[in-house]
């Protein structure tokens, strides 16, 4: 019979662990990438110096959270599967990986996890392939030797409740709704669920979004904020790549943009891989205890270059608004600021353009023209607007049509009133082409469901609307699921997202892109209903979120506004081809392209992403 000491001397070094290194060193070694990937083969760390310390940080006993802010394009997900691959294969115990949705938790699991098994050696043997009917190995759910992987979306209560994990991932946290449900923050939920274990992970990384707002900028504000400075190839200077130091043209009479370094001398694009590999993390505050935070830029990446960058920010100050805010958020890693703030109505009212009489006669620079329609119980309310090039507006008209929307002469005075043409000069007139009508709080939705049916065989859109509810939906979303005979539905209209437009659009001083004109004469409730609403941060079960809250009773200025954006985005011009043909046609002469009702409809029936179900 065998002694203790000799079972003992044979089982020992079955439970030291396979690998004594860090997640850098393991991915190095161990991770291959998938051939559909943009470098396949073997991971390289050093590609990316800048991500040894992040994936690294998690092995440190005295660090209990690591929270990294950054831009698309510097390898966070790579660096998020190579953790994933890590525990798996090295410390195993049970791992949540929370993605936004659910959705995007099956999406990360059958794109980017699953390939990284197949093609990994040292992973192939630790998880089977997916199969639907063994509970052990799911598209959400892994069972792997000492431990199991839970993939959740951070909108589903249900994956946050369930058994303690150890290891803790938490991707684009910025995409999290404020409360998974009623249960309150994804992010505490799924915290609480490791603190039971001594040795338990934290990991979160996202690009931001809003400021004050912004689960990523929290976190990375609550640690030790580290940056990742870098010695300039001339005079040996650490320094940060800053997009507020880049030198570029956009004329594009420079060669390339270079920063310029305090020697004088210029740092180019290609100086960067000789700069990341001897770059390092600085901690530029002391933080809490056993917080790490980390924050890096596009201008980093090896996958990228800093043309790219000045290249896409061009694109974005060119079409203003939310492509600006994009840009912010996903290439240099920062929260933006939204406007927000209380505007006073007497200072827009002043703005106010004399000697115009716009339903009269339009200016020139109007390509295409859109209304949007407030439906209250006892008036309509109607905003028609012009939009010209870099979606500046002109507001043409504003009407009040007293009246029950219950009843139909209601809606013949309104079809009325939208078929007006807006006259530019003698041979140019233009038609509203598209319309968003709210359906209201729901005493009068039949009848805006009927009136846009019945109407949209004609060469008006007439949509109907409803807001959505979350802050950040997206612009306009058309009905997923087709209507019954007789029936329509409304289009989800992201009216948060628009109004943040509409104030960034307000806050511009000149002529140009994103400028909204304004005739004289207007009453000054106009102005005051525009101006109605205001951007506060508030508290959901602790977690910050932005509202919009009325400072006035009346605000229906500003919701027809909104719905007159909503329909010139859902239209979708292309504008330099309608502003090349106007040029062409005031040459020659001629009418332009969108004067006809037959080209009018043509120009909505183009519209991307019009539903011809809708029609």
């Amino acid at each position: 019979m065998r002694t203790s000491n000799e079972i003992l001397t044979e089982v020992i070094p079955n439970w030291a662990p396979k690998w004594a290194g860090t997640v850098s060193e393991w991915a190095d070694r161990y991770r291959m990438l998938p051939s559909s990937s943009a470098e396949p083969g073997r991971w390289r760390t050093a590609r990316a110096p800048y991500l040894r310390e992040v994936m690294d940080a998690v092995l440190d006993p005295e660090v209990k959270e690591v929270w990294w802010m950054k831009s698309a394009q510097v390898g966070a997900t790579e660096a998020l599967n190579n953790l994933c691959g890590y525990f798996i294969d090295v410390d195993p115990g049970p791992i949540l990986v929370l993605q936004p949705t659910v959705e995007m938790g099956q999406s990360w699991s059958k794109d980017r996890f699953q390939p990284m098994l197949r093609d990994s050696p040292a992973l192939q043997a630790k998880v089977t392939e997916n199969k639907s009917r063994d509970s052990g190995n799911t598209i959400m759910h892994k069972n792997f030797a000492g431990g199991t992987l839970d993939i959740a979306g951070a909108n589903s209560p249900a994956g946050l409740a369930s058994r303690p994990k150890r290891i803790i991932l938490c991707d684009e946290v910025d995409r999290y709704p404020a409360s998974a449900g009623a249960e309150g923050d994804p992010v505490a939920l799924a915290q609480k669920r490791s603190t039971t274990y001594w040795n338990r992970v934290f990991f979160a990384c996202s690009t931001p979004t809003i400021k004050g707002a912004s689960r990523i900028e929290a976190g990375f504000e609550n640690g030790d904020q580290r940056y990742y400075f870098v010695p300039c190839p001339h005079c040996g200077h650490e320094q940060l790549l800053e997009w507020e130091r880049l030198d570029y043209s956009e004329a594009g009479t420079k060669d390339e943009p270079v920063i310029v370094c305090q020697c004088g001398e210029h740092i180019k694009d290609s100086h960067k891989p000789k700069m990341l590999a001897k770059g390092q993390w600085l901690a530029t505050n002391d933080g809490a205890a056993g917080v790490r935070s980390y924050h890096i830029n596009e201008l980093y990446s090896p996958w990228s270059t800093w043309a790219k960058v000045v290249a896409d920010f061009i694109v974005a100050k060119k079409q203003g608004g939310e492509a600006i805010k994009t840009w912010k958020n996903t290439s240099l890693g920062q929260t933006y600021e939204e406007i927000g703030q209380a505007f006073d109505a007497t200072i827009i009212a002043s703005r106010a353009e004399e000697l115009v009489n716009w339903t009269e006669r339009i200016p020139n620079d109007v390509l295409v023209v859109t209304a949007g329609v407030d439906v209250q119980r006892d008036r309509i309310e109607i905003e028609v607007v012009g939009w010209g090039l870099g979606e500046e507006s002109w507001s043409l008209d504003y009407k009040v049509m007293k009246g029950d929307p219950k009843q139909a002469d209601v809606w013949e005075r309104l079809d009325q009133y939208l078929g007006k043409r807006y006259v530019i000069n003698d041979k140019v007139s233009l038609p509203v082409v598209t319309v968003c009508v709210d359906s209201g709080d729901g005493f009068t939705a039949e009848e805006v469901y009927f009136a846009c049916m019945k109407r949209n065989r004609g060469r008006i859109g007439w949509i109907p609307i409803k807001g959505a509810n979350k802050f950040d939906a997206p612009i306009f979303q058309q009905p997923t699921r087709a209507p019954k005979a007789g029936q329509t539905r409304p289009w989800m209209i992201g009216v948060s997202r628009i109004k943040r437009i509409v104030y960034d659009y307000l806050n511009k001083q000149e002529d140009g892109p994103g400028y909204m004109h304004f005739p004289e004469g207007r009453p000054d409730s106009y102005y005051k209903g525009l101006t109605a609403e205001k951007l506060v941060t508030i508290r959901t079960k602790g977690f910050p979120r932005l509202e919009w809250h009325k400072r006035y009773d009346r605000n229906e200025p500003l919701d027809c506004r909104t719905y007159a954006y909503a329909a010139m985005r859902i239209l979708n011009p292309d504008w330099e081809v309608i502003a090349e043909k106007r040029q062409e046609n005031a040459e020659n002469g001629q009418k332009t392209a969108n004067n006809s009702p037959k080209s009018a409809n043509r120009l909505r029936m183009r519209a991307k992403g019009f539903d011809k179900r809708q029609r």
